[in-house]
């Protein structure tokens, strides 16, 4: 309870003070270099609401210039000038804190300027110099750039320490290390599952190859300082696919920033940790993968210059990537009974929702999805009792819709929000059990003979939610950071409109449920006639 209260009190206190510097955003005088410094540090990988994007960005004496250009010819349409309202001259627009000119004028009715005028008055409001959020066209953003240097250096210091621990247990007198091989099949389906998400994302996310060296240094590592954590402390090392699952997890859900590659490395060593010393009657309490993602991204919150990258926008640029996500659920959900987890986590947002009045579709968002249905429903840290599972997922739902609405509102990134809920849910997996083992009216339905049931239910519920009328439309058309990673990643079978707009019957490949079919047409008929299809050349049939 001191925990939560602590917690709470830190929250307010960062609210107080991120209002409190949002409402005076202005550009003072001498402060160039540091706006400078902002702008060209692309950090958080979202856009401003109406998709505005820079391509090139100067600071002359106490004003800001950005040059707008076309989606497709790269063709600067205009330039925008911010500076103070103080300095302004008598043809400048003045908005709240700034004043604005656009050049040449006779550009002023144009879309793309008309867009970015619109997301700087949304932002006004809020705090202009945290442009950080906005990506830069024509250049790598930097914490997309794989840091396998920072794995590697991991790797050879886990290895020096494990040959330190083997000599000190030699010349201490010690039992010489034993290892117990303990790969079985059933333990290596995670790893599988998580490994066929991989490839298919790589199929849409060109730069994920370049980050498969990092990867598998960085299982190695698991491996190496799972071994050393054991010999230290006098145990047997039982090897397993177990480090496969915690490593490829850890990366579906945060990006580092190029040079601090390190903090990769310490969400999985806290992961480690985790597992082997947050134990409760004999068994971890804590989700690893979780565990490590968010004891790293609270360091971020106190600590602003680290780099980070939200990777969910990237991780739904495949068009079917929740579809799949579900279908692999049910190899899992046929062989434990967790799918009362997922369907009452979706209940647990749904009901935030409705108590808020801003009721949303994210648990057919790929990214909540994976977390509702692979990160809540480890086995090993859920409820054991039918009822503690559904208490436990509707906490899970209901801690992370607050935890996201929270660190969006007040720290302006939540790319850990999604699997901090996971976190604080775990904690009370131990009275959700206590309840649902005292409870035993009205339970009857839920016990595991049951369990196919539960799964055709909920499979039913989802297919329908993923295939509605218009909910994968909205979610491209409102999500400009999706826009932003689809355009800019080059994205194959769609198609963007001059007014950057999404349209289904342009993208219909990407506003139906389960279109693997007409998603295979499409590869086809592409490598037949290298054409791209929903890149506005005529769409295959059947679609």
């Amino acid at each position: 309870m001191r925990g939560f209260t602590l917690w709470m009190m830190v929250w307010t206190l960062f609210a107080w003070s991120s209002t409190a510097w949002a409402q005076d955003a202005v550009i003072p005088a001498g402060k160039e270099q540091q706006i400078q410094s902002l702008l060209q540090d692309i950090g958080v990988d979202k856009e401003l609401p109406g998709g505005l994007t820079f391509d090139q960005t100067r600071v002359q004496k106490s004003e800001v210039h950005y040059d707008l250009r076309t989606l497709d010819t790269k063709r600067i349409v205009a330039t925008i000038r911010l500076r103070h309202r103080s300095n302004a001259e008598p043809t400048d627009k003045l908005l709240k804190h700034f004043a604005l000119r656009i050049t040449p004028s006779d550009k002023s009715n144009h879309p793309i300027v008309l867009q970015a005028i619109s997301s700087i008055e949304a932002h006004e409001g809020e705090d202009l110099f945290r442009l950080p959020k906005v990506r830069v066209e024509g250049s790598r953003p930097k914490h997309w750039r794989p840091d396998w240097q920072w794995a590697l250096i991991g790797l050879i210091v886990a290895l020096i320490l494990l040959v330190l621990v083997v000599l000190w247990r030699r010349l201490s007198g010690r039992p010489p290390p034993e290892v117990i091989f303990y790969f079985k099949p059933t333990h290596a389906l995670p790893a599988v599952l998580q490994i066929i998400i991989f490839s298919y994302w790589a199929l849409y996310y060109r730069e994920l190859s370049d980050y498969l060296p990092a990867i598998a240094l960085q299982v190695l590592f698991c491996y190496v300082a799972e071994a050393t954590l054991s010999f230290a402390t006098g145990h047997r090392w039982r090897a397993s696919f177990g480090p496969i699952p915690i490593t490829l997890s850890t990366n579906l859900f945060v990006l580092f920033t190029y040079g601090q590659g390190y903090l990769t490395l310490l969400a999985l060593m806290l992961a480690l940790l985790s597992k082997r010393w947050i134990r409760r009657q004999g068994r971890h309490v804590l989700n690893p993968s979780a565990f490590g993602t968010g004891v790293v991204g609270l360091l971020t919150l106190f600590f602003p210059s680290m780099g980070y990258g939200d990777s969910a926008y990237q991780f739904s640029l495949a068009p079917n990537m929740t579809e799949l996500v579900l279908l692999l659920a049910l190899v899992v959900q046929f062989r434990v009974p967790v799918v009362l987890v997922s369907a009452s986590a979706v209940a647990g947002l749904f009901f935030v929702g409705l108590v808020t009045g801003r009721i949303s579709f994210s648990p057919f968002w790929a990214p909540v999805t994976l977390v509702i249905v692979l990160l809540a429903t480890d086995p090993a840290t859920s409820p054991k009792t039918p009822l503690g599972r559904i208490l436990y997922g509707f906490s899970v739902g209901v801690l992370m819709r607050a935890c996201g609405s929270t660190l969006e509102h007040v720290f302006d990134h939540d790319f850990y929000g999604k699997v901090l809920g996971v976190l604080l849910a775990n904690c009370f997996v131990p009275w959700f059990d206590m309840i649902g083992a005292r409870v035993k009216r009205g339970v009857y339905l839920l016990d595991a003979r049951f369990n196919p049931a539960h799964v055709a239910l909920w499979f039913a519920f989802m297919a329908w939610g993923v295939g509605f009328a218009g909910n994968k439309a909205q979610d491209l058309t409102w999500c400009t950071g999706c826009q932003g990673a689809h355009h800019d990643n080059a994205t194959r079978f769609i198609h963007f409109a001059e007014d950057r707009k999404l349209r289904c019957q342009d993208n219909a490949l990407y506003c139906n449920g389960f279109s693997f079919a007409a998603e295979w047409q499409c590869w086809r008929d592409q490598g037949a006639e290298g054409s791209r299809c929903g890149s506005g050349q005529p769409q295959p049939r059947g679609r």
